[in-house]
């Protein structure tokens, strides 16, 4: 089957409930192709990073029991959701996150094994798929890091040290490209961030980011990127505007039309000063 590259992820009537409160996410119909990310922004608690959630596996779908046993260590047994969601044309609703190859995920705070080497980190994921050689192992795993631009300067014995090393000694920027480079091990064609490059400095901060973007835009994999830094909206092709509408949760929806200018593909605000800061807010960072 011949997937159209717009339905890499797509997403439909997507609902997200919390028990006994009103919905954070209601009706949410999207979709992202193949090369593109798309930024997800809006205030803080309107459901943003649970949107990642369901579609990583950690959010049940009304009716269906949980069977990851992840489950108990998210704590997201208060959420559930209704609607559907499509990786490559396929529905995932209702396989556990272990399940889940096609996505690789990107936490806030660069999550590591931190009892594992930096090695092991990578090749974890690496002898999950199968791969069992050790020299091979070895091969894949730098290339990876390479990819990631982490202990590139680095030769002989000085690599060996750092590679053998424990994860929780690395600083916020190597925490962040390893836990890039171990997302990259699972070769996923849909990339998660949860405000993955958040606290660090400015300047890395933009590097990583621009690292990311070379890793999406022009190749066969999606992003959906959770941030609160609009800088990011300038180099991203779509963007998700979340917020509270007439009768319930709203959403906007932008497209990139040129290089500085993004369209509204879709929306339910209300034209009121919530919708139209943001709105002024996407176009200013579009141009930028």
């Amino acid at each position: 089957m011949i997937v159209p590259a717009e339905n890499m992820l797509r997403l439909e009537e997507l609902s997200i409930l919390r028990r006994d409160e009103p919905p954070l996410v209601e009706g949410l119909s999207i979709a992202v192709g193949a090369g593109e990310i798309l930024a997800i922004v809006g205030r803080s608690g309107i459901g943003k990073s649970s949107i990642l959630n369901v579609v990583a596996g950690f959010v049940t779908q009304q009716g269906r029991p949980n069977a990851s046993p992840w489950h108990w260590f998210w704590r997201k047994d208060d959420l559930q959701y209704q609607g559907s969601v499509f990786v490559n044309g396929a529905t995932i609703d209702g396989s556990p996150p272990e399940l889940r190859k096609p996505i690789g995920m990107v936490m806030q705070g660069g999550v590591v094994y931190e009892h594992m080497s930096v090695l092991e980190n990578v090749t974890f994921p690496l002898r999950a798929a199968g791969l069992r050689d050790a020299q091979k192992l070895r091969e894949e795993a730098l290339r990876l890091l390479h990819e990631v631009e982490l202990f590139d300067d680095l030769k002989g014995k000085a690599l060996d040290q750092h590679l053998t090393g424990k994860a929780r000694s690395l600083s916020g920027g190597e925490r962040q490209r390893l836990a890039l480079a171990r997302a990259l091990a699972k070769n996923p064609s849909v990339f998660l961030l949860d405000e993955a490059f958040a606290n660090l400095d400015p300047v890395l901060r933009g590097d990583l980011f621009d690292r990311f973007t070379r890793l999406i835009v022009g190749q066969s994999r999606c992003a959906m990127v959770v941030t609160h830094d609009l800088s990011d909206l300038a180099k991203v092709q779509r963007v998700l505007l979340l917020g509270p509408g007439d009768d319930g949760p709203g959403y906007c929806s932008y497209r990139r039309e040129s290089s500085n200018v993004f369209t509204i593909e879709s929306s339910c605000g209300d034209g009121s000063d919530y919708w139209q800061t943001w709105h002024h807010r996407i176009c200013a960072a579009a141009a930028e």
